[in-house]
């Protein structure tokens, strides 16, 4: 809890048995800034209620049973500084997220995402690390994240990128388009 006696942390990852879902009524926790549900049997839809969460930095819901989109509404989460929802079956597009000019972390690999990168991705200026690998999503990084980014991975062969790395950890060769 907060000074206000507010839920501020949920950390509920690696807790044996724990299934379901996220529950609608996450967005009246309008205080919470980090949520960890992380190598769960989490199931179902990440509900749109997320996006109310506008004071959340945190959101680890990774090694899941997700399915589904990430919620358009996930954009909202400006004060975002850690995203990971890696190893889940989410689908659909990648909502665009240039607003979390915050985010640090954004791991976004193996699910089942398509589409073309969202608009915007410059608007993440403290960016250090995105993982978008084992993703069908093909685009360009833009080359002013390269000032930030420490580490980078991605599917070379679908995403352009002139300062990141393989998933294997070699480097992508330099390439302006996608093949």
């Amino acid at each position: 809890c907060n000074g206000e006696g507010e839920i501020a942390e949920i950390d509920v990852h690696m807790v044996s048995g724990l299934s379901g879902t996220i529950p609608l009524e996450i967005g009246l926790l309008t205080s919470l800034t980090k949520l960890h549900l992380a190598r769960n049997e989490i199931g179902e839809t990440i509900p749109t209620a997320i996006g109310l969460l506008t004071k959340m930095q945190d959101l680890r819901l990774f090694e899941n049973n997700l399915v589904g989109p990430l919620p358009v509404k996930t954009r909202e989460l400006i004060e975002m500084e850690h995203l990971a929802v890696t190893l889940n079956a989410l689908t659909g597009s990648i909502p665009e997220l240039g607003n979390m000019s915050k985010l640090t972390f954004l791991d976004l690999r193996d699910n089942q995402f398509t589409g073309k990168l969202p608009g915007g991705l410059e608007g993440l200026s403290s960016l250090h690390f995105p993982y978008l690998f084992n993703v069908e999503v093909s685009g360009t990084l833009p080359s002013a994240l390269c000032a930030t980014l420490q580490d980078a991975r991605i599917d070379c062969g679908k995403l352009v990128c002139s300062c990141c790395t393989a998933r294997s950890e070699e480097p992508c060769p330099n390439n302006s388009s996608p093949p």
